[in-house]
């Protein structure tokens, strides 16, 4: 039940933001560069001793900190496209922040066929109850774990300890007024290590009884009134 997730929280009367149209500006206006820095040049301890050849993916929002009323919680993000990684290769520091931050956003406007970010967009549109695009600084999207891993494996227990600080560190810069996890293994990632939860989604990839029809939505709809977005 939705009630497992309990936590204090605060109140926003931010508008919705167009995600279209943001491009470069999204680039030169990417807050917090140095927290992301630091972040994606440590690939949370993964590289090269537990996952060699992983890349920095997956964290993006059009709004503003202190104004977003949703950050949406993954696991970690799935395999770069062959030309991602060639663009990863030699950059480094805020250059590849920078660079993930773009391709992140770009990713959650639908310019990448991932099935994860289209169940996702869905979702999110139904808890703002409004098209997605109208939605952008209402919401943020990062990953527990921030690499990917061989086969899109689970990350290890080290990798999400030390995944967890940084989210810490990210929930405390961005200040959302509620923090959704997106599966079980994220949620208990994050309460294992102290990390708040106020409610909780099956993950965008969820199999068997969530690929009945209508069934996801209705616990979307659920979740958007316990969380008081309806």
């Amino acid at each position: 039940m939705a009630r497992r997730w309990i936590s204090s929280a605060r109140t926003s009367t931010a508008g919705c933001v167009n995600l279209a149209g943001r491009g470069d500006a999204a680039v030169s206006e990417m807050p917090f560069v140095d927290f992301y820095a630091r972040m994606v040049a440590g690939h949370h301890g993964a590289q090269p001793d537990s996952y060699p050849g992983s890349v920095p993916r997956g964290f993006f929002t059009a709004g503003q900190p202190g104004a977003i009323r949703l950050m949406l919680v993954l696991l970690n993000p799935g395999q770069p496209a062959p030309h991602e990684a060639a663009v990863f290769k030699d950059a480094t520091g805020a250059q590849l922040a920078r660079i993930v931050w773009e391709m992140s956003g770009q990713h959650l406007n639908g310019g990448h066929p991932s099935p994860t970010l289209r169940t996702m967009r869905r979702d999110i549109a139904q808890l703002f109850g409004r098209p997605l695009d109208q939605c952008g600084g209402l919401f943020m999207f990062t990953n527990l774990v921030r690499v990917t891993t061989a086969g899109n494996s689970v990350p290890d227990a080290k990798v999400v300890r030390i995944g967890a600080d940084w989210l810490r560190e990210e929930i405390a810069l961005w200040r959302p007024e509620k923090v959704l996890a997106y599966g079980k293994e994220v949620a208990f990632g994050m309460l294992s290590h102290g990390v708040r939860v106020d409610a909780l989604l099956p993950h965008p990839a969820a199999v068997g009884n969530w690929l009945i029809p209508g069934r996801r939505e209705a616990q979307v709809a659920e979740i958007r009134k316990y969380l008081g977005f309806a």
